[in-house]
């Protein structure tokens, strides 16, 4: 009977270790910094170089039950990428990462590109310059994450 109750014993402390395992693993996500941004910003008719505000924060995390894509209704995106401080996602991750560690996300006219081996983040805006819309600034910026 000793031997019945250690080895219950036993399987219930691995059932516990690997629900908690696999509540940590849905509660990890990433700080993602911008350390550089630049882009092109029309000024008086002419579009030229420029560099933009680093420093911008993104928070990378599984979605929450109820998020959907922004552009295709009722489909659940695996992982979405949040400006710190928004509640609503600038980007959407329709698949989980590859072997290799990325992940590819859209957004509204740009796109968010992490790979979670070597903590770095590239995110574009391409709206702006082919359009000719007013306010509107293609950039490219890069950073650097850290996991949580």
């Amino acid at each position: 009977m000793r031997t019945t109750s250690r080895e219950a014993c036993r399987l219930f402390v691995i059932a516990i270790c690997a629900n908690a395992s696999v509540a940590l693993h849905a509660l990890s996500g990433y700080i993602c910094v911008v350390n550089e941004s630049t882009g092109f910003s029309r000024s008086e008719g002419e579009w030229k170089s420029t560099s933009f505000r680093a420093g911008r924060r993104y928070n990378v995390s599984r979605a929450q039950s109820g998020e959907t894509l922004f552009f295709a209704e009722g489909q659940k995106p695996v992982w979405v990428v949040k400006e710190v401080g928004d509640k609503n996602a600038s980007f959407w991750c329709k698949s989980d990462f590859t072997s290799a560690g990325a992940i590819r996300c859209d957004g509204v006219g740009g796109e968010f590109w992490f790979n979670r081996e070597n903590l770095r983040f590239q995110e574009y805006y391409a709206i702006g310059y082919v359009n000719d819309s007013k306010g509107d600034t293609p950039f490219v910026a890069i950073g650097t994450c850290s996991s949580y």
